[in-house]
């Protein structure tokens, strides 16, 4: 029998053996170093851009949210600074506030208005933030204009504003024009204001009667107390369906409708329309001389002479604009200019029109 015996190997060949292993264990923790790099860098990655995806969207909020706010300043009288949430609305906020939903994330936003009145603009806020992290957050503002309807003098526009004549007078009608008296009338220099049988109330003196240049137009009193043309005030009643001829008028315009009716026949006005805080324009059309038996806040205008028509019952709290003669005011009629809180004025100041941007104003944070 022969044994063979193994013989060691040479020191070399083990030497060997040994690199290749350290090395493959370096390669090895090596290659387990970039994985894990790797991975930590993809999940803050995701983060980042899961985060960057919810800023943008509680940006999207927000800016949504201040469409809507300005969008509501467009029709509403911003008086006074007010902070508007969907858990608080005071006066002077919009009816509802709702939520921004549908976000890729599946994320919902709520969002806080806030109107800061300046002397004579406004800054509007959006505060969005998230519902299932409320640590989500963003804001966007701009700083508004808000337009009237009226012109500068038609902002205070007294009880009458005629170019044409006040003829015949009976039965004494009331006017009232405050304490001190503002003025009765603003007439054109041409005009005749007859005044001997007016009731003169709160106080005693009638008021002044004021001739001024009226504008050179072919509706001279509405231009001197309209900035918007009276072809496009009749355009907008008739596309909201505010039309006597043919609908019903309701006693204040629709949400988001214009304060614009158009009174196109000859049937009696009656029944009450507009509100202090919410005041209508009353246009009678050129040959239409409708008797007037209607509590009215806002303005009334004739398009031309209205004669003999019988004011009974009437109420105006606001303004009788004319272009063309009114003849035969009578007995049971009152014309109201300072009997509101903050004058037929501030009344006339809730007829907006629009709300502009400021340029270089706007903002997100």
């Amino acid at each position: 029998m022969n044994i063979r015996v193994s013989q060691p190997l040479p020191t070399p060949a083990r030497q060997r053996g040994a690199v290749t292993l350290l090395v493959a264990l370096m390669l090895l923790i090596g290659m387990s170093m970039v994985t894990i790099t790797t991975m930590r860098s993809g999940m803050v990655e995701q983060q980042t851009t899961g985060n960057d995806v919810r800023a943008r969207e509680a940006q999207e909020a927000a800016e949504a949210g201040l469409e809507y706010g300005v969008a509501w300043a467009k029709k509403n009288k911003i008086s006074n600074t007010v902070t508007c949430s969907s858990g608080s609305l005071p006066t002077g906020c919009p009816t509802a506030l709702t939520t921004i939903e549908h976000s890729p994330t599946g994320e919902r936003y709520t969002y806080t208005l806030t109107y800061t009145k300046g002397t004579d603009s406004i800054k509007v806020t959006s505060a969005a933030q998230g519902i299932a992290d409320n640590n989500i957050t963003a804001t966007s503002e701009v700083w508004i204009k808000q337009i009237s309807y009226l012109t500068k003098k038609g902002k205070t526009a007294p009880p009458f504003v005629i170019n044409g004549n006040l003829i015949d007078v009976n039965g004494n009608p009331e006017i009232h024009t405050g304490s001190p008296p503002g003025p009765a009338f603003i007439k054109s220099p041409w005009s005749s204001i007859d005044t001997g049988m007016f009731n003169k109330k709160n106080p005693s003196s009638l008021g002044a009667i004021v001739s001024d240049v009226l504008p050179d137009t072919p509706t001279p009193a509405w231009d001197y107390t309209f900035s918007t043309p009276l072809a496009t005030a009749t355009g907008i009643a008739i596309a909201n369906g505010y039309r006597s001829s043919t609908n019903t008028l309701p006693t204040t315009p629709e949400a988001g409708k214009e304060p614009f009716y158009l009174w196109d026949s000859a049937s009696e006005i009656k029944g009450t329309y507009g509100k202090a805080d919410n005041p209508v324009v009353i246009i009678i059309t050129a040959g239409n001389c409708p008797k007037i038996g209607a509590t009215i806040y806002g303005l009334v205008y004739f398009s031309s002479s209205c004669s003999d028509q019988g004011w009974g019952g009437a109420e105006i709290h606001g303004s009788v604009i004319s272009d063309g003669n009114i003849v035969k005011l009578t007995a049971n009629t009152e014309f109201y200019y300072n009997d509101i809180t903050g004058g037929a004025g501030e009344m006339f100041s809730n007829l907006i029109s629009d709300a502009a941007s400021i340029p270089g104003t706007w903002k997100d944070f």
